[in-house]
């Protein structure tokens, strides 16, 4: 090869390699790629999950009394899983008291009411009283099971009307005991730059919402989580937020207040990177059947069958031995 010829081909070379590294870096730099809903549905029935008090056996007043919520899987460490939900509903501690866990397979684990294993963000003590702090609240269990576990988005590049997507466990319209998780499209309508001072809401959306659903994730259109629901619209002269867009928007609080809290106290947690991963949403699209009904919550929450152990050590959440 003539010797004229080796600079230009040297620069071609080098020329593709800058290329090939510049595509690398902007591909490795872009947002996760959008989601039809029905893959963030099939994701989301995987990570919700349903909370409710032990349920006694009793009359039906003390049934009526049964009132179950929802939460999301957001962390994995070893056999510890770890439930984001409301404040309000894990209510205030009561030592001893027995919560239920219901995940996408049908499983119920129990976890003892102790701080080392609900650790609350807020001062919740009635809905008539204001909620001091978030309206927020972490949950601890323990199974050899592998479930999927939510990916955190960054909840700080939201904004208004964005797609957002809601998974929660409203109650039935009857009084029957049975329940379907529910998933409902909306969008962002406004994001408040403080929390408010009751419970720290930060988030109007116009998703449809009912009783039930407090502690349900808030996905972007990635299927990333970006917020935790806990309120509906206004009723009376009860608001959330803006007493304007309230009237036609649900509410909630953004994922960094969240993140913000878990830091706060010091507690180690490893959260999922996006993006949602394919075989997350195929296992949710195989088991969504059996995923999305409980026929007899009442039957469900008296037949508690995976014990949380008891663990005194410590209250931060980054012992998974500690079972």
């Amino acid at each position: 090869m003539p010797s004229f010829f080796l600079p230009h081909l040297r620069r071609v070379y080098l020329g593709l390699i800058v290329l090939v590294v510049g595509l690398l870096v902007i591909i490795s730099a872009s947002p996760s790629v959008a989601l039809i809903s029905d893959d963030i549905d099939n994701m989301s029935s995987t990570v919700t999950v349903l909370i409710a008090k032990e349920l006694e056996k009793g009359d039906v007043e003390e049934i009526r009394e049964f009132n179950p919520g929802s939460g999301v899987i957001v962390a994995h460490q070893g056999n510890a899983y770890y439930v984001v939900t409301n404040n309000h509903v894990v209510e205030q501690l009561i030592p001893g008291r027995k919560w239920g866990v219901r995940t996408y397979d049908g499983e119920v684990y129990q976890v003892i009411d102790q701080e080392q294993n609900i650790i609350r963000f807020g001062d919740y003590k009635s809905d008539e009283e204001p909620i001091p702090g978030f309206d927020l609240a972490l949950l601890k269990f323990t199974s050899k099971r592998d479930y999927p576990v939510a990916a955190m988005g960054n909840s700080l590049q939201m904004k208004p009307n964005d797609p957002v997507f809601i998974s929660g466990w409203p109650n039935p319209d009857d009084s029957g005991a049975r329940r379907e998780r529910k998933f409902f499209p909306g969008v962002v309508a406004k994001i408040a730059e403080s929390p408010m001072s009751d419970g720290g809401y930060n988030l109007l959306y116009s998703n449809y919402t009912k009783r039930g659903m407090s502690g349900s994730p808030v996905f972007n259109s990635q299927g990333e989580l970006v917020a935790i629901h806990g309120r509906g619209r206004k009723y009376l002269e009860k608001y959330c937020v803006d007493p304007d867009l309230n009237t036609n928007s649900s509410c909630g609080i953004q994922g960094i207040h969240l993140i913000n809290q878990i830091k706060y106290k010091h507690i180690e947690l490893a959260f999922n990177s996006p993006p949602v991963k394919s075989e997350v949403i195929e296992k949710g699209r195989k088991n969504k059947a059996k995923a999305d009904v409980v026929e007899n919550i009442y039957k469900l929450f008296t037949d508690i069958r995976t014990p949380l152990h008891d663990c005194f050590p410590s209250l931060i959440f980054n012992q998974p031995d500690c079972n």
